[in-house]
């Protein structure tokens, strides 16, 4: 998967499919796996925020 912004749901699937391989053999960080996973997870939790209103109940 090449990084880029997330902007569908689509491709928010194809980074969450992307990043679950890094929770079954977490990266070093500093490396290029650990990398991609940082930036990952930014993407993921960006996208998250402007689409998912999470509010306390």
């Amino acid at each position: 998967m090449d990084l880029h912004p997330i902007h569908t749901e689509d491709d928010y699937n194809r980074a969450l499919g992307e990043i679950a391989r890094y929770f079954r053999a977490q990266p070093e960080p500093g490396t290029p796996d650990g990398d991609r996973f940082d930036v990952l997870s930014t993407l993921i939790e960006d996208y998250e925020a402007k689409h998912w209103l999470i509010t306390g109940v």
